[in-house]
């Protein structure tokens, strides 16, 4: 029932496993490639050096015919880009001998030469080419940085070296993710403290007000999220939908993030754009035991003012586990929504007992008339509700 308009956004992200999208090796993509050691017929014998790794030969080629060094491919690729690519030092230190400004030019999708090496993870390339003077914060066409395919590799003497010749620790690639993001969503604690004693911000939010806190509360990454508040994240900074850590926490069933974020004074009653508390959130999705945590620390004058109880929400979804808790708890079994939210619905439903008989939620029907549920609060009696449904046993329960 409550989706966040952030959301659809927030499962595109890159999680934790996902494989890096290396760049496709130029010999499946340029008919000039060829393999084997002989040189294929109609390959570019500047490139079929380079993957050879021969460098005497690229020195020859650089003294009779220099600019056949700066042909560029269809794809904008200079034997430079090669020669990152394969991870031939050899090659690159001989190219950059002949035409040492061309260390930063890009492809056509603007990856340059040390972009392709960290994606290789060809670590010498990478050092030489920053001692040769390459720009650490070029991006490429999706905006990711070297750092940030550092750290998506999870390649902490990279992210080490990169810092060391400059890099922006802070810089926003794409959705406005930064390097802190990504080792976040690794859980990668010793790159996330690399990138913080280089200066990265700790509260960085993206372009939709995600801060890497609410990241690691949404997974469950409780390395990074102990670590995070160490740091001193705000645990109650919120995303542009009034989204808190402990929603996130709570929405997903992650327990020990729950607890840590409430012993670290997450505040429970913050409610979203919605109106929607941590506690609802783990109502409606059956998360019994954070509903155990949430219950004690959450405001009745808070919940009073919310247009939906979560028993509502425990109902609707048939989370009995749920309702049983809360009913232990004091929540009010005969609670009603406003007059103004039961217009919104067709029948103009206003109790749980409704909720849970129109979704045909026989178990929950069950938990709350033991609880004392008053089967003439809706305007449609719940049992006829039932019975249309042709649900027999929710039927005979209420009558």
């Amino acid at each position: 029932m409550t989706k966040f308009s952030y959301s659809d956004y927030l499962s595109q992200f890159r999680h934790t496993g996902r494989k890096c999208s290396h760049v496709q090796p130029r010999e499946e993509r340029d008919s000039r490639r060829g393999g084997g050691t002989s040189e294929p017929e109609g390959a570019d014998p500047v490139i079929f050096a380079i993957r050879r790794g021969d460098a005497e030969a690229v020195s020859r080629f650089a003294a009779t015919s220099g600019d056949i060094l700066l042909r560029e491919n269809k794809d904008g690729w200079l034997p430079l880009h090669d020669a990152a690519h394969y991870g031939q030092t050899e090659c690159l230190k001989v190219l950059l001998r002949a035409h040492p400004g061309s260390v930063d030019k890009r492809t056509l999708q603007e990856q340059t030469a040390l972009l392709l090496a960290v994606t290789r993870e060809h670590m010498p390339c990478v050092q030489f080419l920053l001692e040769s003077g390459a720009d650490p914060d070029i991006c490429s066409n999706n905006k990711d940085t070297p750092l940030y395919r550092a750290c998506e590799l999870e390649k902490v003497d990279m992210v080490g070296i990169l810092l060391s010749f400059g890099a922006t620790v802070n810089q926003r690639c794409g959705q406005g993710w930064t390097a802190l993001h990504e080792a976040v969503s690794r859980d990668n604690t010793e790159i996330c403290e690399t990138l913080v004693r280089a200066g990265a911000t700790i509260n960085p939010p993206n372009t939709y007000s995600i801060a890497p806190l609410t990241l690691a509360a949404q997974r469950g990454l409780m390395r990074t999220l102990s670590y995070l508040i160490d740091k001193g994240a705000d645990v109650n900074m919120h995303t542009c939908d009034g989204v808190t850590a402990l929603h996130e926490a709570s929405k997903n069933g992650h327990k020990e993030a729950v607890a840590l974020l409430l012993a670290k004074n997450a505040d429970a009653n913050k409610p979203t754009k919605l109106g929607l508390l941590p506690l609802h959130e783990a109502a409606q999705r059956g998360h019994h035991e954070i509903v155990s945590l949430l219950v004690s620390v959450t405001s009745r004058a808070t919940l009073r003012h919310s247009w939906i109880t979560p028993l509502h929400l425990a109902a609707e979804h048939d989370r009995h586990d749920v309702a049983a808790v809360l009913l232990k708890a004091g929540v009010d079994v005969n609670a009603t929504l406003a007059h103004g939210h039961s217009i919104r619905y067709a029948d103009g439903r206003a109790t749980a007992l409704y909720f849970a008989a129109a979704s045909g939620g026989t178990k929950t029907v069950e938990v709350l008339l033991n609880a004392g549920a008053n089967l003439s609060l809706d305007p449609i009696s719940p049992v006829l509700m039932a019975a249309r449904r042709g649900c027999v046993s929710t039927t005979s329960l209420l009558l």
